[in-house]
């Protein structure tokens, strides 16, 4: 009978823990991220980046998934989970696949994101760097600060 009781015990844990994880993550947020993002403006370092609109950059999220593409090439693959009970907002970022710097794979971005209609500010440090950023500024070395409108359904 212990043993019993000590199994539903331990599977109401699970249960619970497994709630309180899907519960940082707001289901808005996560629909509102699905398709397809355009590159808008992108600084690292504190510092403009020059030519943006030359390399069609986007961002393309499917369910858990994300895709950074340059043109039709895909330059990482990988999943995404959010926290929107952090203030900003987090996102991580696990690159399971990173065509042009393969040693970024397994590695995670820690960001933060804000939404705000067809518009989306991310601002992140690069896989692998274990602290995230706290404001929506590219200042700290190797931080990456971008802005992104999303793209029409039908521009594809």
């Amino acid at each position: 009978m212990k043993r019993i009781a000590s199994t539903v015990v331990a599977l109401a844990l699970v249960g619970l823990v497994a709630l309180a994880a899907r519960a940082k993550e707001a289901p808005g947020d996560r629909e509102a991220l699905q398709g397809t993002w355009k590159l808008v403006t992108i600084e690292k370092a504190g510092h403009p980046e020059e030519g943006t609109g030359d390399n069609e950059r986007t961002l393309v999220f499917t369910g858990d998934h994300f895709q950074l593409l340059k043109g039709q090439d895909v330059v990482i693959d990988g999943t995404f989970k959010l926290d929107t009970s952090a203030s900003p907002k987090a996102i991580d970022m696990k690159v399971e696949k990173a065509n042009e710097k393969p040693d970024l794979a397994d590695k995670t971005s820690l960001g933060i994101y804000e939404l705000k209609g067809d518009e989306l500010k991310w601002c992140a440090g690069e896989p692998g760097l274990e602290t995230r950023p706290t404001a929506f500024s590219s200042e700290a070395q190797r931080t990456i600060l971008a802005v992104f409108h999303r793209e029409a359904k039908d521009a594809k």
